[in-house]
C-alpha cells in the first residue's frame, strides 16, 4: 500500500516521457510504470511568422509502461497530455514502441544493439500548435541503437551509445533523428549523463506560419539540443531521472528552448 501511495503522489505533479533509446533492456518480465513531467520554455520561433515574435511556456505530463520479454525484445507505451501558450490542458498523444536485441555484451558480443520502431498518434488539435514537435497525425519511426559498456567487477562504470532513426507521417516529407549519450556510474546509487539530440525534417518550406500551423511535415526544420542529467537509484523503489537540456541550434523551429524533465521508473510487483 505504501508503494501505491507513493506512486499516486508522483503521478500528480510528475516531459514528455521519451521512449527508450538505449540498446539495453530493462529487467526481463518486470513491468514498469513511468510517470513523467517536463517544463519547457522557448523565447522565439526561428523563421516564425504571423506573428513574427512568439514565445511559449509549456507543461507536459506523461504516463508510460514497459516490459522486456526475456533478453531479446521489449514493448513500451506512452500517453501524454500537455498545456502551452496556445492550448489549455488536453490529450496530446499516444505512442507504442517495439524493439529487438541484435547484439548483447552480456552474451559475449563486442557491443549491444537493438533495432525497432514506434508509432505516435497525435490529436488534430495539438497539431495546430507549433510547440508540438510532430509531422502529422500518425508518425512512424524506425531506427537502431548501438552502444558499449565499460565494466569493472560486478557492474558497468561507464557506457556510451547512439541512436539513429528515420520517420514518416501520413503526409509531407520524412525526418531523421540522431541521439548520443555518455553515462557514468556514481558509486552505487546514481548515474550522471551528458547527451545531444538532433532532429531534422526534409520539408521544402523554411517559414513557420504560427497562426496557420498544421505540423512540421512540409517544413525544413532543424534542431540540436545538448543536456545533462542525473539518476538516483533506490534498491526497492525504482529510479528517479532528472534531465536539463538547451537548444543550441534551431532552423524553422522553436529556438533557445530550455527543457527540464523529471521521470520516475517504478517497478511493479517488487
Amino acid at each position: 500500500m505504501a508503494r501505491i501511495f507513493l506512486l499516486a503522489c508522483l503521478l500528480c505533479p510528475l516531459v514528455l516521457q521519451a521512449l527508450q533509446k538505449e540498446p539495453w533492456l530493462r529487467d526481463a518480465y518486470q513491468p514498469y510504470i513511468i510517470p513523467g513531467y517536463s517544463y519547457q520554455y522557448y523565447p522565439s520561433v526561428n523563421n516564425g511568422i504571423n506573428p513574427s515574435s512568439y514565445s511559449s511556456k509549456n507543461n507536459f505530463l506523461s504516463l508510460g509502461a514497459s516490459m522486456a520479454f526475456g533478453d531479446t525484445w521489449d514493448l513500451e507505451a506512452v500517453l501524454a497530455i500537455d498545456q502551452s501558450r496556445k492550448l489549455d490542458w488536453g490529450f496530446e498523444l499516444g505512442a507504442l514502441q517495439a524493439r529487438y536485441v541484435v547484439f548483447d555484451q552480456l552474451r559475449g558480443d563486442f557491443c549491444s544493439m537493438t533495432v525497432g520502431g514506434n508509432l505516435t498518434i497525435v490529436t488534430h488539435k495539438r497539431l495546430t500548435d507549433v510547440t508540438t514537435p510532430y509531422h502529422g497525425l500518425a508518425n512512424l519511426e524506425a531506427g537502431f541503437s548501438i552502444g558499449r559498456e565499460f565494466a569493472t567487477r560486478y557492474r558497468w562504470d561507464e557506457r556510451i551509445y547512439c541512436y539513429f532513426a528515420v520517420g514518416q507521417a501520413e503526409k509531407g516529407l520524412p525526418w531523421v533523428r540522431g541521439f548520443i549519450e555518455n553515462d557514468v556510474h556514481l558509486w552505487n546509487f546514481g548515474i550522471w549523463r551528458l547527451f545531444a539530440d538532433g532532429y531534422f525534417g526534409f520539408g521544402r518550406r523554411n517559414t513557420v506560419d504560427i497562426d496557420a500551423f498544421s505540423g512540421y511535415a512540409n517544413i525544413r526544420h532543424q534542431s540540436i539540443d545538448i543536456g545533462t542529467g542525473l539518476t538516483y537509484i533506490t534498491q526497492l523503489w525504482g529510479r528517479i531521472n532528472a534531465n536539463y537540456s538547451y537548444r543550441i541550434y534551431a532552423h524553422s523551429y522553436p529556438q533557445s528552448a530550455s527543457t527540464l524533465v523529471l521521470e520516475y521508473v517504478f517497478p511493479l510487483g517488487v
